[in-house]
């Protein structure tokens, strides 16, 4: 118990920074340099955490996500029906699984779930920014 750190209602900790921060670390888990022998681990925890952040923003599922994610079972339950191939189901898992993920970052932007903390959206500029190229 001593590791443990707990939530108090001092602490003002929005359910939005919560999320905001799996997605720090589902960016981060996805930039690493991968061992090949650790590909499966790798592969199971980045389908979990996506999964994990598709639970936390179920309450703000509109039509078009409910398909989405209707699609990914599919096609998940799909890719062990038919391969056996354990690189090619690895590589397929982590495919659907990022399709996943995308979907999941635009539901967030149509419900501005992030209220434009991550997508510089909060105020309406009609600045013309020049960049270099």
């Amino acid at each position: 118990m001593d590791n443990q750190e707990f939530i108090t209602g001092t602490d003002k900790l929005e359910f939005r920074q919560i999320v905001l921060g799996h997605l720090r670390k589902i960016l981060d888990l996805s930039l690493k340099i991968h061992n090949p022998d650790l590909i499966i681990a790798y592969t199971k925890t980045y389908r979990d955490s996506i999964l994990t952040l598709s639970d936390i923003l179920l309450p703000f599922y509109d039509k078009e996500m409910n398909e989405v994610y209707e699609q990914y079972e599919k096609d998940y339950k799909q890719i062990f029906e038919d391969t056996k191939n354990i690189d090619k189901q690895t590589s397929l898992v982590n495919k659907t699984s990022r399709k996943l993920f995308r979907n999941l970052n635009l539901l967030m932007k149509r419900v501005d779930y992030l209220k434009g903390t991550v997508y510089g959206e909060e105020r309406e500029s009609t600045e013309i920014v020049e960049v270099d190229k």
